[in-house]
């Protein structure tokens, strides 16, 4: 028996009139039989489904993107592996239980001219970190400095070595603040990377490791403003600059190019923009504040004093959160999947490749040609009667391999 249930727009009579005619027939069924076990097959896209029907749906825009986006978190964790085994060598002697990190890490972005040295202080002191912040620009060595003129960036190897050497040091031992990282969907990456080696660091050696706590704070403010405030800033800078030089007393301003050419400062922000739909992802995976430095200076310290206020009050304790850790994270999870449904079916295959062959076979012959018939519902549902529990396995994961999100369940008897 087999079934399909539509979801969109004018298909919901239809739905509701052939999910009537469904459960009478399946309540027939169940009559007639022991048990049975029920199939969906199911994509939520039709693209995704012509997958299984071997058809070409995915437009290869989608699918380069898909590409970029797996090969830049390859690349990311390469990247990591490298300079951590590096770090332990050079800063543990080999043992990485021997390295020490912050307990929490604020990581701080914002739009050009809003003001992020006049406002890192209120976030360290919202936050009780007594560290300076690490400020990237000025940490990289000087030998670097072309590179960083020319606009280009620094290896984002190069970079996440001086960012975690810094972070090393006992000074940050409470938290830090580290201003102008992550820019890149690479960064973001190791920004993952690092949080998560820190979680295993915690459950290897919880009394030396306390629970990592990572943050991620964007200062916002529009791009006519931050064009305003670059310009201003240059005029201020020019100002200064003109009275050391016609008095001799005081220091001479950097000046910098973006405060000086309007263009430049808007080329600035929209790479600003660009940065920040990257930042974003880290929303998913821990707390995300966007601040606005519009207005006064009294009152961005009140937006921040009273953002990171409730960020707090969201916070389990340590106690808390140690008991529920045991249980593995659904990013974990999904992670390990792909590695777990291939072991499973090499297995099947490896075991008994007669047995394999067949249930292929009834998927191809009983199963393919509903779904393709049902192709626009995006959902298919099937029953059958004396199944066995690991042939039912089977068939769940050669269709998960192929793409579909397979749910099944056995349904005993029910005699009113």
């Amino acid at each position: 028996m087999a079934g399909s249930r539509w979801r969109y727009g004018l298909a919901d009579f239809l739905a509701a009139a052939f999910s009537a005619f469904l459960a009478a027939s399946r309540s027939a069924f169940l009559a007639a039989s022991r048990s049975a076990f029920f199939f969906a097959a199911r994509r939520s896209a039709l693209s995704s489904l012509a997958v299984f029907l071997g058809a070409d749906g995915e437009s290869s825009a989608a699918a380069a993107a898909a590409a970029d986006e797996q090969n830049e978190v390859k690349e990311a964790s390469l990247i990591f592996e490298e300079v951590w085994a590096d770090l332990v060598d050079d800063k543990g002697g080999g043992d990485e239980l021997r390295l020490s990190f912050p307990r929490e890490v604020v990581w701080l972005n914002g739009a050009p001219g809003s003001g992020k040295g006049t406002n890192t202080p209120f976030i360290a002191a919202a936050r009780q970190i007594s560290a300076p912040p690490i400020v990237m620009s000025s940490l990289l060595d000087e030998r670097f400095a072309a590179i960083k003129a020319s606009g280009a960036l620094v290896s984002d190897r190069v970079v996440l070595r001086a960012l975690l050497d810094e972070l090393t040091h006992e000074r940050y031992a409470h938290g830090a603040i580290v201003d102008g990282f992550p820019r890149t969907e690479v960064q973001v990456q190791l920004v993952a990377a690092l949080r998560a080696r820190l979680h295993a660091l915690r459950e290897r050696a919880p009394e030396r490791f306390s629970r990592p706590r990572f943050r991620v704070a964007v200062l916002f403010v529009d791009e006519a403003t931050s064009v305003e405030r670059q310009m201003a800033r240059g005029e201020r800078v020019r100002a200064h600059n003109a009275e050391v030089r016609r008095t001799g007393i005081g220091e001479l301003l950097e000046e910098r190019a973006t405060d000086t050419d309007a263009d430049v400062a808007h080329a600035r922000y929209k790479l600003f923009a660009e940065h920040y739909s990257t930042i974003r992802k880290l929303g998913e995976l821990f707390h995300f504040t966007v601040v606005s430095a519009h207005g006064t200076v009294a009152e961005v310290r009140e937006r921040i004093s009273a953002e990171f206020k409730y960020q707090s009050s969201q916070e389990l304790s340590t106690d808390t959160f140690d008991v529920i850790s045991r249980l593995p994270l659904a990013e974990h999870v999904a992670r390990n999947a792909r590695q777990a449904l291939v072991q499973r079916l090499d297995a099947a295959q490896r075991t008994d490749a007669r047995r394999f062959e067949r249930t292929v076979a009834f998927v191809e012959s009983h199963m393919a040609p509903r779904v393709r018939r049902n192709v626009y519902a995006g959902e298919t549902w099937f029953a059958f009667t004396r199944m066995r529990t690991d042939t039912a396995h089977l068939i769940a994961d050669v269709l998960t391999e192929r793409g579909f999100r397979v749910v099944w369940r056995r349904l005993p008897l029910h005699v009113a």
